[in-house]
C-alpha cells in the first residue's frame, strides 16, 4: 500500500504502509507500527474528503487489539497516534502541515497536497471498509442469537438459532454479496488467477459465517461466540491482505 503526495511546487511525499515509512527527497521517517501507517494512509488517500473518526474506528482500530477497548479509549488511542503521525510528516517536510483536524468530524489532507499517484487499491480500500462494516453488524447480531442443538449424522452439533432474525440476516447477506462481488471484480483474474482463486475461496468461507452455518461441539455459548468472532476476523484479515498485496507480487 503506497501513495505519493505532491504540492504545486513539485515537492513529493511518498508513503508506504508495508515499509512503515514516509519520505520526502532524502528525508525519511519511520512509523511506529502498521496501525499508525494505515491511519496516515487512509486519511491521505481520501484526498480533500474528511475521513471521520467513525470510519477510522471501523476500518482500522477495531481490526487490532485496540478494538477491545471502549470507544473513549479508542478515540484517545487515535489522538495519540495522530500526534505521532504529525511528528513523522514534520520530520520529512518541515513544519508544513499535511493532515489537519476537522474538530468534531475527523481528519483531512490539507489543500496544499494532492494525491499524485492514486494506487489501484484505493477503490478496494473503500470497499473493504464496507465489508468490515458488514462484519461489525454480523458480529453484533450473533451476540443476540442463542445456540441450538442440531442433528448432523450420528452427532449433535451446536449452531446459532437464526429463527426470528431472517430479515436482518438477509440484509447482511445482500450487503456482503454486493461488496464481495465488487472486490472480486477488481482483480485481474486472467493475469492473477491464484490471487483470484484464493480470494474467491475466502469469500465462500466467510459466507458460511454470514449465513450462520458455523458448527461447534462441546463448548459453552460464550466460547462459541468468541470463536465465531475470532475466526471471522482472521478470515477477513487474510482476505484483505491478499487483496491489497497479492497483485503487486
Amino acid at each position: 500500500m503506497k501513495l505519493v503526495l505532491e504540492d504545486a511546487e513539485g515537492m513529493q511525499v511518498q508513503l508506504s504502509v508495508s515499509e512503515l515509512k514516509v519520505q520526502c527527497q532524502n528525508n525519511v521517517a519511520k512509523f511506529r507500527d502498521v496501525r499508525e501507517a494505515e491511519i496516515a494512509y487512509f486519511i491521505c488517500a481520501a484526498g480533500p474528503e474528511i475521513l471521520s473518526y467513525e470510519e477510522i474506528d471501523t476500518k482500522i482500530l477495531r481490526r487490532f487489539d485496540v478494538g477491545q477497548q471502549s470507544q473513549q479509549g479508542r478515540m484517545q488511542y487515535l489522538h495519540n497516534k495522530m500526534s505521532s503521525i504529525r511528528k513523522r510528516f514534520n520530520a520529512v517536510v518541515g513544519n508544513s502541515e499535511v493532515i489537519r483536524t476537522i474538530r468534531g468530524s475527523g481528519y483531512q489532507l490539507v489543500e496544499r497536497w494532492v494525491v499524485k499517484e492514486q494506487p489501484a487499491t484505493t477503490g478496494r480500500i473503500h470497499l473493504l471498509g464496507r465489508l468490515e462494516n458488514v462484519v461489525v453488524d454480523l458480529v453484533s447480531l450473533s451476540r443476540e442469537m442463542e445456540l441450538t442443538e442440531r442433528a448432523a449424522g450420528n452427532q449433535t452439533v451446536l449452531m446459532l438459532e437464526s429463527k426470528g432474525f431472517s430479515e436482518r440476516i438477509a440484509s447482511i447477506e445482500q450487503r456482503y454479496d454486493e461488496v464481495t462481488t465488487l472486490l472480486l471484480g477488481s482483480i485481474d483474474a486472467p493475469k492473477h488467477p491464484q490471487v483470484f482463486e484464493h480470494c474467491w475461496t475466502l469469500v465462500k468461507l466467510i459466507k458460511t459465517y454470514v449465513l450462520f452455518q458455523r458448527q461447534g461441539r462441546g463448548i459453552d455459548e460464550q466460547t462459541w461466540k468468541e470463536l465465531f468472532q475470532k475466526e471471522l476476523a482472521q478470515h477477513v484479515n487474510i482476505f484483505r491482505t491478499i487483496l491489497l498485496s497479492g497483485e503487486s507480487k
